[in-house]
């Protein structure tokens, strides 16, 4: 094989780990937002990945069409967004008064469509999600 042709393949994957490490922490690159945040500036979010932390609204889950999908409320006691739900594996603690973060895109009509759901919130921001007592919206 040519020395030139090595340097192409090589550059090559080099070029592509790059990609895939930049793709695989694009979430994390995000801070994660409250519900209000999200829903007082949604244009600044629309059509995004964003992270939003919050508590689930009771009555509010409904199981989804699809296997493993859900739609549920989320808020933070100052606003509310409907989050559209579809994952790989089931989640089985998607319940009234959960602290969540969910990360997808948001969309027209305050929705988040998402493909992550992480059960807990981090405890700074669960911590302010309780003392404001949002479970019961």
């Amino acid at each position: 094989m040519k020395k030139k042709t090595k340097v192409v393949i090589g550059l090559g994957i080099v070029l592509l780990g790059l990609w895939m490490s930049i793709t695989a922490m694009e979430d994390f690159l995000n801070p994660i937002k409250f519900v209000s945040e999200v829903t007082t500036n949604p244009e600044g979010y629309l059509d995004r990945n964003v992270q939003v932390a919050g508590l689930i609204v009771k009555e509010s889950v409904e199981t989804g069409i699809e296997p493993n999908s859900y739609i549920f409320n989320l808020t933070d006691g100052k606003g509310i967004l409907k989050v559209e739900y579809s994952g790989s594996a089931p989640v089985p603690e998607v319940a009234p008064g959960v602290g969540v973060t969910v990360i997808g895109v948001y969309t027209l009509n305050n929705r988040l469509i998402s493909n992550k759901i992480l059960l807990k919130c981090p405890s700074k921001y669960q911590d302010e999600l309780i003392k404001n007592d949002y479970r019961n919206n």
